[in-house]
């Protein structure tokens, strides 16, 4: 009922408080769902799903834990671009990692091939740039996420990617996918990043997701070579085994592989 549901969702949020890792919000969400928006005192597969994967959390998640705080931050700013032509499709993505003095140390810059593009835009959108830098910004986590052994701020120009990342929550399927792969770096990694939004004449990131990599490399940042078919690989194997309690389904037929 809704009062149960309530009660259960506040318990389990206390519960998820001792736990390291951000997945478990995905989980609440459904239940809050249920609350206010099912109707009934049955349970949906979606909450049963989400239930599932909170138990599976409490279980195997790592504590908590309290640390002394750093005053050295490491950035990083990601981007992409996605620009149809009359046949053809011009997409790429781009990401800086900066040292905690401000200093680009290094940097991506990757274009996406008509393989990865149908990954990203299954349903031949108009524009699938959301999905995009969604993805770039996932390809940075897995690539510096370990680089950051302290704190780490993530920066987008995308608001959709920004404020899927700080809510855990989206309803675009594939950017669900790119999400909770990303919640389960953070977990991994023992990471929780700020996110926040940065002008795009100020994100960095824009020459490389357009294959510009001149200033960047005057600038004394490192070139970081990067396989989007292998990184979409890691992707989907991550949200394959946190996601399919959240009812996230992959397959073989999205897989692409490096030329």
């Amino acid at each position: 009922t809704y009062p149960e549901a309530l009660r259960l969702r506040g318990r389990l949020q206390f519960a998820a408080g001792h736990v390291f890792g951000r997945v478990a919000k995905s989980a609440l969400a459904a239940v809050t769902a249920h609350a206010y928006e099912g109707g009934s005192s049955t349970l949906s597969n979606q909450a049963l799903l989400a239930l599932s994967l909170h138990k599976r959390i409490l279980e195997s998640g790592r504590p908590r834990e309290l640390r002394p705080t750093c005053n050295e931050s490491w950035y990083i700013q990601t981007d992409a671009c996605f620009e149809p032509e009359s046949d053809y499709v011009l997409a790429g993505i781009g990401g800086v990692l900066f040292a905690p003095d401000g200093k680009p140390v290094a940097f991506f810059s990757q274009q996406l091939n008509q393989q990865m593009i149908a990954a990203l835009n299954p349903g031949s959108r108009k524009t699938a740039i959301f999905e995009c830098e969604f993805f770039a910004l996932f390809c940075a986590m897995l690539l510096w996420g370990s680089s950051a052994s302290s704190a780490l701020v993530l920066y987008t120009d995308n608001n959709a990617v920004r404020d899927a990342m700080i809510s855990c929550h989206t309803t675009n399927a594939v950017a669900k996918k790119i999400l909770v792969a990303v919640l389960s770096l953070e977990t991994e990694l023992q990471l929780a990043p700020w996110f926040a939004r940065v002008p795009t004449d100020s994100n960095l990131a824009d020459h490389p997701s357009r294959l510009e990599a001149e200033l960047l490399l005057k600038m004394g940042a490192q070139r970081h070579e990067l396989c989007a078919e292998e990184c979409w690989d890691v992707l989907l194997s991550r949200a394959g085994s946190w996601g399919d309690d959240l009812g996230i389904r992959t397959s073989q037929r999205e897989k692409g592989s490096c030329a």
